[in-house]
């Protein structure tokens, strides 16, 4: 029977220092290797493990897929080592963003691992991860439950648990989080020595409750977020403009507006963000009637907008209603007749403007005509026809 210690030593001696190189060299020594069982198993399959085990640390995880797919190949020698290698080919296929196969891997981790806490603890929130991922949170919210009551790892963040735990059943539509559950009672500051990652952990709680409607909830969370000295300065952008739409919904106006603005000037604030602060921002202050500082939003979004929310017809036709609406009816109309010299008659909402601005002036003739336009015009709502109608036969009164 021959001797393979010397190729092992061989590997290992690759293996000394982790570089592309020296995985190399130890996988194409790998090659040699003895099949399954011709009686060097557990040789066979420490030298594989190694080989994949420094592939991994380099981030070659196709390679280092390869090399643990053959060590299972081989009979495990203990439940630690078939775990072991689970768990890791687990981390290369996510890696890989091989997500279903992780995930498999993962569990089979976890119930190999019964009496290896640690392994059986980050394969179970691997697993939970993954299903976060996937959508699938009511299984992932089970999964972050197991490690935050009954099986608790010193290796993970208690609060990081938590928060992925609360942000799973609201996206699984579990209801909404009761303001008195202990984690969401002490965001009022997030710990001083708080990570990114945990700050990036509140701001997804805080989108899940916004989306599941808990405004008071999601408002408290942003409001940490922004609190946060060590929060990245793009997250205090964005919580600021997601703190404007909340209060937005919720009706407290004095807030909304001082946060989009802090949004539109935050200095970590990225195009896109701007884009939609300003647009936000233009469309309140329409709403609150200031609308000389909304008409110029307005024409600084269309004029300046990297992404656009509305189609710029659509930022143009507000910009000429905020116009008209500050006595600037000149300005509207020279709006107007653009957008009709650009798109002809194809604006309904065109012609009632213009409408407007001439019955503004007393010129019912020219406002009769918009009128006609736009009860002819095939696109009109029915209760747009039927308001021009009514305007129309008032002005023939007025003759």
């Amino acid at each position: 029977m021959q001797d393979y210690s010397r190729l092992q030593q061989l590997i290992s001696d690759d293996l000394a220092q982790v570089d592309p190189e020296a995985v190399a060299s130890a996988a194409a020594r790998c090659e040699q290797l003895p099949p399954p069982a011709a009686g060097y198993d557990a040789l066979a399959a420490q030298c594989l493990f190694q080989t994949a085990f420094a592939a991994e640390q380099l981030q070659q995880f196709s390679a280092a897929e390869e090399f643990y797919t053959k060590a299972l190949k081989y009979p495990a020698s203990d439940p630690h080592a078939s775990a072991n290698l689970h768990y890791h080919l687990g981390i290369c296929l996510e890696g890989q963003a091989k997500l279903e196969s992780a995930i498999r891997h993962f569990r089979i981790a976890v119930s190999e691992a019964v009496d290896w806490p640690v392994v059986r603890q980050l394969a179970r929130f691997h697993t939970a991860h993954l299903l976060m991922l996937c959508g699938d949170y009511h299984t992932a919210a089970a999964e972050f439950s197991v490690l935050c009551e009954q099986d608790p790892c010193a290796e993970l963040s208690d609060l990081d648990l938590r928060l992925r735990r609360l942000t799973c059943v609201l996206r699984a539509g579990g209801g909404k989080p009761q303001l008195a559950d202990p984690v969401i009672g002490s965001m009022e500051q997030l710990p001083p020595a708080v990570t990114p990652g945990t700050v990036q952990l509140v701001f997804d709680l805080a989108l899940a409750a916004e989306d599941r409607s808990a405004y008071e909830l999601s408002e408290r969370l942003y409001r940490a977020v922004i609190a946060s000295p060590n929060a990245p300065p793009q997250f205090h952008a964005n919580a600021w403009f997601r703190l404007g739409l909340v209060l937005d919904l919720r009706g407290h106006w004095s807030g909304t507006e001082d946060s989009y603005r802090r949004a539109l000037r935050h200095p970590h604030a990225w195009p896109a963000l701007q884009d939609l602060a300003r647009f936000h921002l233009a469309n309140f202050l329409m709403t609150v009637e200031s609308f000389e500082e909304a008409a110029d939003l307005f024409s600084e979004h269309a004029e300046k907008a990297t992404s656009s929310v509305l189609p710029l017809t659509e930022l143009r036709l507000r910009e000429a209603i905020c116009r008209f609406r500050a006595d600037d009816d000149k300005a509207a109309e020279r709006i107007l007749q653009s957008l009709r010299e650009t798109h002809g008659d194809s604006i309904p909402a065109v012609e009632q403007w213009m409408a407007d601005i001439y019955e503004s002036r007393k010129d019912y003739k020219s406002a009769a005509a918009c009128y006609q336009k736009l009860i002819q015009h095939p696109g009109s709502e029915v209760t747009l026809k039927a308001a021009a109608l009514q305007r129309l036969n008032t002005i023939h009164g007025l003759h």
